[in-house]
């Protein structure tokens, strides 16, 4: 079953308004997911997506993964993919900065 790892995860503002990092604890599993609120985070939309999940304990193997996004309202729900549980993972999200 999927569950809200919204007040779990880090968020860390890189470029305020148009780059965020999200990064998912090791207990993510597969279709996990976080709502973010892209105004609390400058953001009026979101532009790009890019995902890395840690295929390591000990974080020494970095793979691609492509989580999916869906956006409505102004509110972005982050669904991991792949066939991986139990691995974190850390997300760029790149948006359009509000004018």
């Amino acid at each position: 079953m999927a569950d809200d790892l919204s007040a779990t995860c880090e968020y860390h503002r890189i470029i305020p308004g148009t780059l965020l990092k999200v990064v998912f604890p090791a207990t993510a599993d597969d279709t996990d997911y976080a709502t973010i609120t892209l105004a609390d985070y400058g953001m009026a939309r979101l532009d790009a997506c890019q995902c890395f999940r840690h295929a390591s304990e000990d974080n020494s193997i970095v793979a691609g993964d492509q989580p999916t996004t869906a956006v409505s309202s102004g509110v972005l729900t982050l669904t991991l993919a792949g066939s991986t549980d139990d691995k974190k993972r850390v997300v760029l999200l790149w948006g359009h900065p509000i004018a």
